[in-house]
């Protein structure tokens, strides 16, 4: 059978957390990456493909899997928990995970958009609260829907280290926060896949020029 195909531009965005996901159950997926132009955030090569997979919504990132064929990352993260796994086990687990998936959704919205309207000092006011908010939520779990990882780990784990490359010294204050990053970050494989991976930029939108 032919390996998954995973494609996305060349930066974590909106594929990080499926890719972290695939190395974590221990898939060897194609990490197929288009280039793309910072300035006219297009790409060429991209487009070129775009309409010959037969999806029924052609966007980044994609997902080819055998006969499966499914753009948009939460219906990719959903359907990879489904066959992995890593959608919870019980129905309080379930509800904790579509719940935090919904949060993390506006969480990044909100980082996102003030930063590109250019209002960081208030997007800064609320970012300690927002956190406080998911720091109670985790409590003393060792991960989010409770003692075992599920597919949404992935999406709060690059949330949270987006806020630690920006503001660490904010996250620093949420010691559960810290040590859930460091949790993620030693799972068996993922391990190696980070390591391996090497410094990636978030996004190709000059509003976040880090890398991890």
């Amino acid at each position: 059978m032919s390996k998954p195909i995973l494609g996305y531009y060349n930066v974590r965005g909106y594929a990080q957390p499926i890719r972290n996901l695939l190395a974590y159950a221990g898939v060897d997926f194609i990490d197929k990456r288009y280039p793309m132009d910072p300035v006219q955030l297009a790409s060429p090569e991209w487009q070129a493909e775009k309409h010959t997979f037969g999806f029924d919504f052609p966007n980044t990132p994609y997902l080819i899997d055998g006969d499966v064929k499914l753009t948009q990352s939460l219906a990719i993260l959903r359907y990879l928990a489904r066959k992995y796994g890593l959608e919870g086990a019980t129905e309080t687990e379930k509800n904790r995970i579509a719940l935090l998936e919904q949060q993390i959704n506006d969480l990044q919205t909100s980082f996102f958009l003030s930063l590109l309207k250019g209002d960081e000092a208030a997007f800064l006011q609320t970012l300690p609260d927002q956190l406080a908010g998911v720091s109670a939520f985790l409590g003393v779990n060792q991960f989010a829907a409770g003692s075992s990882v599920a597919y949404v780990d992935f999406l709060l784990y690059e949330y949270l280290v987006r806020v630690l490359v920006y503001k660490p010294e904010i996250i620093g204050r949420f010691e559960n926060l810290v040590q859930y990053i460091k949790r993620i970050e030693a799972l068996p494989r993922l391990a190696e896949w980070i390591k391996k991976l090497g410094p990636t930029k978030f996004s190709a939108v000059s509003v976040f020029p880090f890398s991890l």
